[in-house]
């Protein structure tokens, strides 16, 4: 018979994934699952370097900033959680100000700043200096929203929700575009 070459190999955590993220250099690969945390792969090999653990159920997410050297993770919780990489430990911890659960994390493309946003009805988006933690710009009152995401030039920043989704002016704040969901 003839050989067939492996092209992708499935990783599990465990069930319950709820993302991933490939570092930009294609190097590693974060999984995160709501019952076992967030696992670091290599890539190219398949083996798992490390796991945040979940210390409550709930939305897990990971996110690489652009060169690879900081991992960002948040929980169903209070905070988001900057690790360096090569995993040397946790080098700063982002909380909410309102005390509310940040369900997701994104880095702008250069790095500079990062964006979290809090679950539930009412949703907030706060984008901060990546460094020096210091809010940037504040959304609030967006609907219940899943996830977030910088534009390639790092203008925008863009919401989802059970809704539709929606394209914010990442320095004003201003609506640019509304996308209404579903009707059917």
């Amino acid at each position: 018979g003839e050989s067939k070459e492996v092209l992708h190999k499935t990783i599990s955590n465990g069930g319950g994934t709820i993302s991933a993220d490939l570092s930009f250099d294609g190097m590693y690969l974060s999984v995160a699952s709501s019952s076992h945390g967030v696992s670091i792969w290599n890539a190219a090999t398949y083996e798992e370097l490390f796991t945040f653990p979940v210390k409550n159920e709930g939305y897990v997410f990971g996110q690489f900033n652009p060169d690879g050297s900081l991992f960002a993770t948040t929980e169903n919780g209070k905070s988001v959680k900057i690790w360096s990489l090569p995993l040397s430990g946790e080098t700063q911890v982002v909380t909410a100000s309102d005390n509310s659960s940040l369900q997701s994390v994104a880095y702008s493309p250069d790095g500079t700043r990062l964006a979290t946003i809090t679950s539930g009805l009412n949703a907030i988006l706060v984008i901060r200096d990546a460094f020096t933690n210091q809010e940037l710009l504040t959304i609030q009152d967006i609907d219940i929203c899943c996830s977030i995401k910088f534009s390639p030039d790092g203008k925008y920043i863009a919401t989802a929700s059970a809704y539709g989704a929606k394209i914010w002016d990442s320095t004003t704040g201003v609506t640019v575009q509304t996308f209404v969901g579903h009707k059917d």
